[in-house]
């Protein structure tokens, strides 16, 4: 993670910097005493968060904060001020967050975990992502699939998380009122489809198939679903109401999931 952060009061700005140093010990931290440097900064090297103070010379923390969007897609800003009075306007840049100085280590904890564009850290190997549609990444890259049904098989195990499904049950929900021989031909050939996307992508092992059954082992999969079962502050953030929403059988697992998501 790039952070960058942004006073024109030199003091301040150490102190800033000594505690996102605590917060965030693996982040490459930049610092700039003025809104140029840091544009000059963010167009060289973009950050993906940046806390910044408003009242500063020449340019205000509220005007540097609409000229760092429009320049890096998705970045998060956290204002950090001395003056409450402008909570409002930065909520209306839909900021990450809004601190009043000086900042604590809770406070800049708490900024980093509940960022507006959560971060994606983990983006080496297998991801699977149900937010939304429903995606699957390796190594950054969306994977292609040769077949959709390919695709979908992978996504109705993910919902499973872990628990086994056998031919019947799963053609059921993938084809619906279709069956038959012909409809169990088109399955094996998902199987096999699918098998070989994962072969691809290094997660072979993935895929559980005993007899008649099958699952997938849900301790090896990067998956933002799964995170969220288990309360994690990013894939709480990354939530939006909206899960796997290109299949209709999905729908009764985001309704669980929108009431859980009550709690957060």
């Amino acid at each position: 993670m790039r952070i960058l952060l942004v006073d024109d009061e030199r003091s301040a700005l150490k102190d800033l910097k000594r505690i996102v140093e605590y917060a965030e010990p693996d982040a490459e931290i930049l610092t700039a005493e003025s809104s140029e440097e840091a544009l000059k900064i963010c167009k060289e090297k973009p950050a993906e968060v940046v806390f910044l103070d408003v009242q500063m010379p020449e340019k205000d923390g509220l005007t540097l904060a609409r000229e760092l969007k429009a320049i890096v897609s998705g970045i998060n800003i956290v204002i950090v001020t001395g003056y409450s009075e402008y909570a409002l306007d930065a909520l209306k840049l839909y900021v990450s967050d809004f601190i009043v100085k000086p900042a604590t280590l809770e406070e800049v904890q708490n900024a980093l975990m509940h960022l507006r564009n959560p971060l994606v850290r983990d983006d080496v190997g297998f991801r699977v992502q149900c937010f939304g549609d429903f995606e699957v990444f390796f190594n950054g890259k969306a994977v292609k699939f040769g077949r959709s049904k390919a695709k979908e098989l992978l996504a109705y195990l993910v919902d499973r998380k872990g628990a086994a499904s056998n031919t019947n049950r799963i053609i059921a929900a993938l084809w619906e009122d279709e069956n038959g021989d012909k409809t169990k031909n088109h399955f094996r050939q998902v199987v096999s489809e699918l098998r070989k996307t994962l072969k691809q992508c290094n997660a072979s092992d993935l895929l559980i198939h005993n007899r008649d059954s099958f699952s997938i082992d849900a301790k090896k999969l990067n998956c933002d679903y799964y995170k969220l079962l288990r309360n994690d502050p990013s894939a709480i953030a990354s939530y939006r109401g909206e899960y796997m929403s290109q299949y209709a059988w999905a729908e009764f697992t985001a309704a669980g999931i929108s009431n859980f998501g009550k709690n957060f």
